[in-house]
This record gives C-alpha cells, sequence and structure tokens, in this order.
C-alpha cells in the first residue's frame, strides 16, 4: 500500500489567493485615494485660477469703461474658466469697494463630493479670494 505524502506545497494552496486578495484591496485603496486627492488638488487649483480670470475681467470694466462688469458677469466668468467643476456647486460672491482707486474683490467656494465616503465622510468646500483695483 502506497502512502501518498502531501507536501507543504499542498497545504498552501488557498493562502496564495488570499494573501493575493488582500494586496489588491491594499494596492486598489492606495491608488484610489491618490486619484481622489489629485481631483480635489485639480479642483483647487481650477477654482483659483477661475478666481483670478474673473478678477481681471472685473478690473479691465470698471465703472470708466464701456461695458461695467455685474455680478452676473463674474459669476458667468467663473464658470467659464471652471472646466471640469459642476456649475452648480460653485458659489461666487463679488463686492466693490468705493474709493481711489476703486477695488474689487471676488470670493468663490466650490464644494466637491467624494466618490465615496471610504477615505473622505463628507463634502469639502474649497474656496479661492482674488482682490484687483480697477483700472478702467
Amino acid at each position: 500500500m502506497k502512502h501518498h505524502r502531501r507536501s507543504s506545497r499542498d497545504k498552501e494552496k488557498g493562502s496564495t489567493v488570499i494573501e493575493f486578495g488582500l494586496c489588491f484591496l491594499l494596492v486598489f485603496g492606495f491608488i484610489y485615494a491618490i486619484f481622489e486627492f489629485g481631483r480635489v488638488v485639480y479642483s483647487y487649483n481650477v477654482l483659483a485660477g477661475a478666481t483670478r480670470e474673473a478678477s481681471r475681467y472685473a478690473m479691465v470694466h470698471g465703472s470708466r469703461s464701456g461695458s461695467q462688469a455685474t455680478s452676473d458677469d463674474i459669476r458667468a466668468r467663473v464658470a467659464h474658466w471652471a472646466i471640469g467643476l459642476d456649475p452648480s456647486a460653485l458659489n461666487v460672491n463679488t463686492t466693490w469697494t468705493p474709493g481711489n482707486p476703486q477695488r474689487v474683490r471676488i470670493e468663490t467656494t466650490y464644494t466637491i463630493t467624494p466618490y465615496t465616503t471610504l477615505l473622505i465622510g463628507a463634502p469639502l468646500t474649497l474656496g479661492s479670494r482674488s482682490e484687483m483695483a480697477v483700472s478702467q
């Protein structure tokens, strides 16, 4: 009668699958975190650039120019430059300060909702502010 002796390799066949699954979840979670962080940084950079461009627009469209900028014009300018952001999540507040020189301050906020609540539990609110002297 022959006895088949099981090798130690046969005893560990299932552990490879479990180790692969655990490593895959860890690597996938890390890659997801990188993408989510990159999306937040991208959104902040786009918001800051859109706010700066809108303040430049307001700077050259003052009360002495042929076409004075309004709050709706500024909001449209921010939405135009906010490429890749949800326009319904943008909030734009424009303030003109009288004086010599007149100043314009634009404050924008953007609420970004994470894809899942695994890493970030609640929506994040990003903000940017730009202030310039009106030249015309």
